[in-house]
């Protein structure tokens, strides 16, 4: 079995646990897109170096060791018994998870600014309205001058 099978036993095994739910999320960890997920699954693409690093940052409990020799458990299981003996480190695995979901949400959402903003630049026969600059005759007030 080769890197990006084991990739994807270890999304299986994320997904199964509720950490992870699409390769739209996958695909936001390790810096792709789906066509890039999609590309990895069918061998198009290979793993790299940075998307195992995306993954272990995200997902600090996946089995290095397993991921490199197909020996061991998908998951550190001495690393969830140590999460689960101190609470306040198994609710920072959580944070940081919930956190990596939210961070990849924020770099969509970011993309699609970024992508919107550089249409803007690039169409200069639409005039700019801002909105906080429309204001409309009848909000202004009338100053009466008495004599």
């Amino acid at each position: 079995m080769n890197y990006n099978d084991r990739f994807f036993i270890l999304f299986e095994t994320l997904k199964k646990a509720g950490r992870i739910k699409t390769y739209v999320q996958l695909a936001e960890i390790i810096g792709t897109n789906k066509a890039g997920i999609n590309d990895i699954k069918s061998g198009r693409k290979k793993l790299t170096l940075e998307n195992i690093k995306s993954m272990i940052l995200s997902y600090p409990d996946i089995n290095l060791y397993w991921f490199l020799t197909e020996s061991g458990d998908v998951l550190d299981k001495n690393f969830i018994a140590k999460s689960k003996s101190n609470d306040s480190n198994k609710d920072l695995i959580e944070k940081i998870c919930e956190l990596s979901v939210e961070n990849a949400d924020l770099k969509k959402k970011n993309d699609v600014l970024i992508k919107e903003n550089e249409q803007l630049k690039k169409d200069k026969s639409k005039p700019y309205k801002s909105v906080q600059c429309q204001v409309s005759m009848a909000a202004e007030p009338k100053l009466e001058i008495e004599k």
